[in-house]
């Protein structure tokens, strides 16, 4: 290529790989319920042993059966000031007798609702369960299995079987249970897992999608060991506990004012924008930081609103995007907070009234589904100035999934924004998504979960700045193959980095069949003749604040390729044009058993070739045929 052309492929390369990661495309025994003598925790038990009457109920009887445990096996027993807690009486092999002892309040008996107690009376039969296929509590403790990988795999175990046993209206039992999470609040996540680990291990069981030929009740625990626990545990890590400052809690109100909420979501779904006269400037220091360092990052502008749209978020600074590729609009709000709210909810300072914010949150209506929120529902214009710390989420407007939904959350700020007092900040977030959101869709190719992913909307918008830059001379284009073992798929590889590699120079295979040579590592330069990893990882440093670390990490880790042609098309003659390609993969992951993270191909048609038509049909035909090499080839992978 002419020396112009050179330093647009070094450039294309730094903002692929910047493109590639802004996108997001990627990756103690005394204070369990689970006790291996016939001790009680010392509590005191009534001389009629079951004062509520669980071994009778219907819906428990009904939970039993699902999990195929011997009822007849198992002796209930109430006990006053007592907690849950399942007790293997005979520890012999093929031949249990189990105590299910649970809490009850002195002279209460059989006034209570069975209905509160069968949530956690699930989770403990959940126990018989793990400990019927395990042959004994040693045996389940074997080869170093923590106990909270116990107790998250019961909680998953929970919801599969509670949504065979309540309909979705009452789904909501296990994860907003009052009972269930204070008598399980015993300050040490190492036992049973934090509360977002806990909820969020209840609803994957109950949103999985499983047929019950592939993946029967009694291979549920060993899948949630090889693919679910491992996620849970990195998605929501343990938080390191500081002194909490009691006189801070969070107003926990905002999700569940049901009336205004349903209008302030009637107005963002009713507009498509907002009019352009009814935006302002940005006046506090927090609106002009985040302001400037959302621009940093992502394309378009912020509309800050004059007025405030709801009573529900007086006192906060607003803003609206419109992103017209996906139909989504987006409001968001936010304003200044101390740490203590953070600090308060991760030393379980805010606990009953979260499960009671959340309960609340779902009597907005029917089919109204309240949980706690993931980090990878942050919205990405907060992810360029803050990093998620934790949040609470429901959906709007009718439906499953809900066409819509609104956050209530609290965020650290980016110390570089250095505005005096602003270590974090509170946010509340709605969109309207036309159509409701739509999940990846997998095929099912032989042994193999694939999904193939079109990235080319995602480009879109650089691709409109990079014209105006280059007038026409850089596009860039994309697809991602998402690569997961099925459950019924046979065996899980243990060699995934081997599988991994196959399957990148299959690719890579296939590039060279086309007539595009490989650029030498040793050639991977910018334009000032820095090594492109290194100045990757220093790019990663200054992207994206919620994201940052992570970045890094792939960098350093992923497997990079680049590609180029530039002799055998139109475009590219007399040295005016080429096309490169560039093979990602990422570390897989491995703590999913299942999952293969992905093989990202990514083209920049640059010089010429970035204004030709015809090479843009060679581009899209390209992504195309190679995505399509790729399954074929798996097909015949048994």
């Amino acid at each position: 290529m002419k020396d112009s052309s050179a330093r647009l492929y070094s450039c294309s390369i730094a903002i692929a790989i910047c493109m590639f990661f802004t996108c997001g495309l990627s990756s103690g025994a005394e204070s369990s319920c689970l006790l291996s003598s016939n001790i009680d925790s010392g509590a005191d038990c009534h001389a009629n042993n079951d004062p509520v009457g669980l071994s009778k109920d219907p819906d428990i009887l009904r939970v039993a059966e699902l999990l195929g445990v011997p009822i007849k096996k198992i002796k209930f027993q109430g006990c006053e000031g007592g907690r849950f807690s399942t007790n293997d009486l005979s520890p012999v092999k093929n031949s249990h007798d189990y105590r299910i002892s649970y809490p009850v309040l002195k002279g209460e008996g059989a006034a209570v609702a069975v209905s509160n107690y069968l949530s956690p009376i699930t989770h403990e039969l959940s126990h018989v369960l793990q400990i019927e296929q395990s042959g004994s509590i040693q045996n389940l403790r074997s080869n170093d299995r923590s106990l909270k990988s116990i107790e998250l795999a019961a909680d998953f175990i929970s919801g599969i079987v509670l949504g065979q046993v309540k309909d979705m209206k009452q789904f909501s039992f296990y994860q907003q249970s009052l009972s269930l999470v204070g008598l399980y609040n015993e300050h040490d996540e190492e036992a049973h897992g934090t509360w977002e680990q806990r909820t969020t291990a209840f609803r994957r069981g109950f949103f999985l999608k499983r047929n019950r030929d592939e993946l029967p009740i009694q291979k549920v625990d060993d899948f949630f060991q090889a693919d679910i626990y491992g996620e849970i545990v990195s998605v929501l890590p343990n938080q390191v506990k500081v002194e909490p400052d009691k006189e801070e809690l969070p107003d926990l109100k905002i999700l569940s004012s049901c009336d205004e909420v349903e209008m302030l979501y009637d107005r963002i779904r009713s507009s498509s924008s907002t009019p352009i006269e009814h935006c302002r400037a940005p006046g506090s220091e927090l609106e002009i930081g985040v302001e400037s360092f959302v621009k940093k990052f992502y394309p378009g502008k912020l509309c800050f609103l004059e007025a405030s749209p709801s009573p529900i978020v007086d006192g906060f600074s607003c803003f609206q995007t419109l992103d017209k590729g996906q139909y989504l609009t987006q409001m968001i709000c936010l304003r200044p907070s101390s740490l203590s709210p953070i600090n308060n909810h991760f030393n379980d300072g805010d606990l009953n009234e979260s499960a009671a914010y959340m309960k609340d949150s779902s009597a907005c209506g029917n089919g109204v589904d309240s949980s706690v929120a993931l980090p990878t529902l942050f919205p990405m214009p907060l992810n360029a100035v803050s990093k998620f710390e934790f949040g609470y989420v429901r959906g709007l407007g009718g439906g499953a999934p809900s066409e819509g939904q609104m956050q209530h959350g609290y965020a650290t700020v980016d110390p570089a924004m250095n505005i005096a007092g602003v270590e974090a900040i509170e946010y509340v977030s709605m969109f309207s998504g036309k159509g409701g959101v739509q999940l990846q869709e997998f095929e099912k190719v032989g042994p193999w979960m694939v999904s193939v992913e079109s990235i080319s909307s995602r480009f879109s918008l650089i691709n409109k700045e990079l014209n105006k830059t280059y007038d026409g001379k850089l596009l860039y284009d994309g697809s991602i193959i998402h690569l997961n073992r099925s459950i019924d798929g046979g065996p899980i590889f243990h060699g995934k980095a081997e599988q991994i590699q196959l399957w990148n120079n299959l690719v890579v295979s296939q590039l060279e069949r086309e007539g595009f040579d490989e650029i030498p590592k040793s050639k991977l330069k910018t334009s000032d003749g820095t090594d492109i990893r290194a100045s990757l990882a220093d790019l990663a440093r200054r992207g994206p604040y919620g994201s940052r670390a992570n970045a890094i990490q792939a960098v350093m880790e992923m497997d990079f390729r680049a590609f180029l042609i530039k002799n055998d098309l139109p475009c590219t003659q007399g040295g005016m044009g080429a096309i490169a390609a560039y093979v990602l993969a990422p570390k897989a992951n491995t703590q999913i058993a299942s999952n293969y993270g992905n093989i990202t191909l990514l083209t920049a048609a640059m010089g010429e070739c970035g204004r030709s038509s015809s090479a843009k049909a060679y581009v899209k035909n390209l992504l195309r045929e190679t995505s399509k090499g790729l399954v074929e080839n798996l097909k015949g992978d048994l």
